[in-house]
């Protein structure tokens, strides 16, 4: 019975407790290490597909900007009357006298 206490008391040395605190210290932040330098990696290249993606949007939305400018140019009046459409016969517009100013007080 004292053997067995013997070896207990042995393995509650304090200093082993220091030894296996610092070695499980160390493995945490070996692990919260590796696991910031992958997401900081993840986050790179999601950013530059999110930039190749935004850059393919944008040539398509030019794209089709143009062709929306080379049909409105092919439009006529002898087409849109064909097609329904009339002319205005009362038009109203807004306008804003040349003497409105802003002022602070």
């Amino acid at each position: 019975m004292t053997s067995a206490l013997k070896r207990i008391e042995r393995t509650l040395d304090p200093r082993s407790i220091g030894v296996f605190s610092l070695g499980t210290m160390a493995v945490i932040l070996i692990l919260a290490y590796l696991y910031l330098v992958n997401a900081s990696v993840l986050s790179v290249v999601g950013r530059k597909h999110a930039e190749e993606s935004s850059s393919d949007i944008a040539a398509h939305v030019a794209g089709l900007e143009a062709e929306y400018f080379a049909l409105s140019e092919s439009v006529t009046m002898d087409e849109a009357l064909a097609k329904g459409f009339s002319e205005p016969k009362d038009t109203l517009f807004a306008s804003r006298s040349l003497d409105t100013r802003l002022t602070m007080r």
